[in-house]
């Protein structure tokens, strides 16, 4: 396994094919090139061929890529890379999708690049951040656009899962989309950003603690909003893990204990890589199952 995790110890955190004539037609009629899809959505259980979806944020191109299960569609995960990983890099790197689509999940896989799912971009975001989206742009676009497809409509058995600042942005997925999402999964993952106050990439977001703690404080602030979460977790973290510390999902699962919310906690003697998160694809998969409709 290729280990593109080391980008540095300050970071807490396609296949090709080949298009048709009525691929290449569908995609040239579509406005801003939003959407290329093969994808028959006139029955929820028909079979249905791997998709790409294609979305504008800000005149930034975002690519969400949509496999499908060969028989039966029981339900769907929204899977939320690494920072700055490729989309399809969990598939490619765990045994996870594989047994998702096994079990008749479809799999969503946007690429969100190095958002760190901040609700907004600021004046003082840097201008290398200022082309990946931001949560509020992927409630208000994102979503809907996946729904007009018949994908993640509320009441429906949908899941988000997420490794690394992924994990950051399932534990925001589940908790402001309960209407959603059934449950999440967080793999070494961070929750209190405002204890990372010299985090190169928090302060490139949101700029200083110092002058704006609300933005380290608040919305964003996994930990703090803890009583809010409605949606049950699957928490799980390396005690290896040198780039983002192990204490952070620990705390977060203590406060969720405290408030007497549904959550399951495993830390296993791994460090930030797939050999970690391939360790979990079991039982982040059967958390996931045994809530299924």
């Amino acid at each position: 396994m290729h280990q593109i995790y080391t980008i540095t110890a300050l970071i807490c955190f396609i296949a090709c094919s080949s298009k048709s004539a009525s691929d290449l037609q569908s995609e040239q009629q579509l406005p801003h090139n939003e959407v290329v899809s093969t994808m028959d959505s006139s029955n929820n259980n028909s079979l249905k061929k791997d998709t790409l979806i294609k979305l504008d944020f800000e005149g930034n191109s975002i690519e969400c890529h949509v496999h499908y299960p060969k028989f039966e569609i029981k339900g769907a995960i929204l899977l939320l890379h690494g920072w700055n990983f490729p989309a399809l890099d969990w598939c490619e790197n765990t045994s996870f999708c594989k047994l998702a689509k096994d079990s008749g999940f479809v799999l969503i896989m946007p690429f969100f690049g190095k958002s760190t799912y901040h609700w907004e971009t600021y004046p003082e975001t840097i201008e290398a951040y200022r082309k990946y989206p931001n949560r509020k742009w992927m409630y208000e676009s994102f979503l809907p656009r996946l729904q007009e497809f018949n994908l993640l409509k509320e009441g429906g058995n949908n899941y988000v899962a997420g490794i690394s600042t992924g994990g950051r942005g399932a534990a925001l997925f589940a908790l402001e989309q309960a209407g959603i999402f059934k449950a999440g999964a967080c793999l070494s993952a961070d929750f209190d950003h405002s204890l990372l106050v010299d985090e190169p990439i928090n302060n490139g977001f949101y700029g200083s603690i110092k002058e704006h703690p609300e933005r380290w404080t608040g919305l964003d602030n996994i930990h703090n909003r803890a009583e809010e979460m409605e949606v049950p977790l699957y928490l799980g973290h390396g005690t290896k893990d040198k780039v983002c510390s192990h204490s952070q999902t620990k705390a977060f699962a203590e406060e969720l204990k405290k408030l007497g919310k549904e959550y399951k906690l495993n830390l296993a003697p791994y460090e930030h890589n797939y050999e970690y998160w391939e360790s979990e694809s079991q039982s982040i998969l059967s958390y996931f199952l045994n809530r299924l409709n």
